[in-house]
C-alpha cells in the first residue's frame, strides 16, 4: 500500500518540484527507513515491530508535500 506514496516522493525527488536539498533529504529519509526496515526483518520477524514505517513514510510525504507547495511559483507569488 505504501508503494504510492513512495513512488509520488521519488516522481518529486526527481522532476524537479523540490529544491536539490529537500529531495537529498526525502531520498536519504526513504533509503535510511528501508535499511532500517531491512535490520529489523533480519532481527525480528515479527510483524508488530513495523507499526512506525506507514508512520515514517506518511512523515516524509508530509515533508515533501509542504516543502513542494512552499516553494511553488504561485504561492510565492501570492505571498507578496
Amino acid at each position: 500500500m505504501l508503494l504510492f506514496p513512495i513512488l509520488r516522493l521519488l516522481q518529486w525527488a526527481v522532476d524537479g518540484s523540490l529544491q536539490s536539498r529537500d529531495s537529498a533529504a526525502v531520498v536519504i529519509a526513504l533509503l535510511a527507513t528501508n535499511a532500517i526496515t531491512f535490520y529489523e526483518r533480519v532481527n525480528t520477524p515479527n510483524d508488530v515491530w513495523f507499526f512506525w514505517v506507514p508512520m515514517a513514510v506518511g512523515a516524509v510525504y508530509a515533508f515533501a508535500w509542504y516543502r513542494r507547495h512552499a516553494t511553488s511559483p504561485l504561492v510565492a507569488s501570492t505571498k507578496l
